[in-house]
């Protein structure tokens, strides 16, 4: 009688796979398909406990290099947690942030390999054309997939600037070439969105784009691809120049502006984009100012936009337009909720991984020097977006921090020869 022997289950390969499952999940599906982040939290913990049971077999514990953001993120964490307890609050966040902290941790010694990546990121750019192709044709307001326009505009955001820091690092011209043109379609996606707040974050992550470029590479590329992308990115830029995708937001956020200047703004003006936002600004900043310290949680914060609203204190349309809105502003909304305490758990959220993206661009090696910049360039865009919106509060918005943050941590533990398309000066 023959005895069969189970063949014997490769964790290490498992763990691999369902990291990047979770990767092409984030990049490739929520903003795609109408089921969004539906089976987002499911993937990720099934990649954790596939990552911890491969950890357990080889007895590594350690955080890695993505310590740089699990620290903060469990700082962070905690003040939720205590805030809900306290006044209540958003579970849906707390939730999401828990899966990605244990997914984060457990897929901390992953090495992610560059062109797997790059993949995913191609296959992302393919399904973002074929959407802007498809509003092109048929579209006649902002492009917004099958979510909201602002949470698309922070995706292709910083999925265009994954891939130019990508393309800084890959071997292979056609892979470079793809994800300069996978660059374009998302800068152009991010420009039909029409969104303010995203398309003012690239500033910063321009300059720093021309820093990298002018202290950190030297190219070496092939005369007709070069050109080619030149003239690639001139007909882009033209056709942003041209388009009232990218005029229109700022003259209406001209006029909304002189409105509220005015000696006597009319009441009506405080149900526009620009008009709602200070007005949601200044209550917050009132809120905070009653409870400096904790905030005034979830409860409290819309309690008082009722009754400020109600006896006079601030005008009516704040508790009349959109009365379960959020503060509009990461920052004013961690003061009115959470209080200093909130605020600084924040900033440390942002400040620790930054910092670590700013000795990644010190790095020897040319992967780790484009890891770094690809880190710097998520807190930093992220770190505006809150400036505007609420950056960390949905899951979607959270699981694009996580993931990139992620791909550039682990893409940052790697030290490999120099690639062909950049050196480092000395």
């Amino acid at each position: 009688m023959i005895k069969l022997v189970p063949a014997q289950i490769n964790l290490n390969f498992l763990a691999n796979i369902s990291v990047y499952v979770v990767l092409a999940y984030v990049f490739s599906f929520i903003f795609f398909f109408p089921v969004g982040d539906g089976l987002l939290k499911e993937i990720m913990l099934l990649s954790s406990i596939l990552c911890i049971s491969w950890r357990f077999q080889k007895r590594s514990w350690s955080f890695g290099e993505t310590k740089y953001i699990v620290i903060p993120m469990a700082i962070y964490i905690t003040v939720l947690i205590v805030s809900y307890l306290l006044y209540d609050g958003f579970m849906s966040t707390i939730s999401m942030f828990l899966f990605s902290i244990l997914f984060l941790y457990s897929a901390s010694l992953i090495k992610l390999r560059i062109s797997f990546v790059a993949v995913i990121c191609l296959l992302s750019a393919f399904q973002t054309l074929d959407m802007v192709v498809d509003h092109l044709l048929h579209g006649t307001d902002r492009l917004a997939g099958t979510n909201n326009p602002i949470f698309l505009a922070m995706f292709t955001c910083l999925m265009s600037v994954l891939c130019f820091y990508l393309s800084l690092s890959v071997s292979g011209k056609f892979l470079r070439f793809s994800l300069w043109a996978g660059t374009s379609i998302f800068l152009l996606a991010t420009v039909l969105t029409e969104t303010r707040g995203v398309i003012i974050a690239y500033i910063p992550l321009l300059i720093l784009m021309i820093y990298f470029v002018l202290k950190k590479v030297k190219f070496k590329l092939n005369v007709r691809s070069g050109m080619a992308f030149v003239l690639f990115s001139i007909i882009l830029i033209d056709l942003a120049l041209h388009s009232d995708s990218l005029k229109v937001p700022f003259k209406t956020m001209k006029l909304e502006l002189q409105e509220m200047l005015d000696e006597s703004p009319k009441d009506e003006i405080y149900i526009t984009s620009v008009g709602f936002r200070i007005l949601m600004w200044e209550f917050s900043w009132a809120v905070a100012q009653e409870h400096p310290l904790l905030g005034a949680g979830r409860e409290g914060f819309y309690r008082y936009r009722q009754e400020w609203s109600e006896n006079g204190r601030f005008p009516s349309a704040l508790g009349q337009h959109l009365p379960e809105t959020h503060a509009h502003s990461q920052y004013f909304q961690e003061l009115a909720m959470r209080g200093a305490v909130g605020l600084v758990a924040l900033l440390g959220l942002f400040v620790m991984p930054a910092a670590r993206g700013m000795r990644l661009l010190r790095a020897d090696d040319n992967q780790r020097q484009c890891a770094g910049a690809i880190l710097l360039s998520v807190v930093i865009a992220f770190a505006t977006f809150a400036l505007t919106e609420v950056s960390l509060k949905h899951s979607e918005k959270i699981a694009v921090f996580v993931a990139l943050s992620f791909v550039a941590l682990s893409l940052g533990q790697r030290s490999q020869s120099t690639s062909p398309v950049m050196a480092t000066k000395e």
